[in-house]
């Protein structure tokens, strides 16, 4: 039976080898560690994707799909509702996306609004 046997040199170079590997793995968990967290997409459009932003349609804006992706012309009116940012209109958009099986990147795929 044959049994390796390290050298000297071949040690010193295998620990060397395994504490830079070591410290490698601690620095780059660190750096992951104290990452910020970023939101994605960092904007949200005003419509969904594929669809067309009318800002002089009244009496409020309306969000047209204009090329019949989903099957028909849907058209979202963009009231007070649906204006702002907070965690209720976020709540909105994302039920009426789901309900017309629409995607709106950055509501229909944001898991923090799944309890919605």
């Amino acid at each position: 039976m044959y049994t390796m046997v390290l050298g000297n040199f071949q040690k010193k170079a295998l620990g060397v080898a395994l504490l830079i590997l070591t410290f490698s793995i601690l620095v780059m968990s660190y750096a992951n560690y104290k990452k910020t967290k970023v939101d994605f997409p960092p904007l949200i459009n005003e419509c969904p994707d594929y669809f067309v932003y009318d800002e002089a349609a009244l009496p409020y804006p309306t969000c047209t799909d204009t090329k019949n992706i989903y099957g028909s012309s849907l058209v979202l009116t963009i009231s007070g509702d649906y204006v702002s940012t907070n965690d209720n209109s976020m709540c909105k958009k994302k039920a009426w996306a789901s309900t017309n099986k629409v995607a709106w990147d950055g509501i229909s795929n944001d898991v923090s609004l799944a309890p919605c």
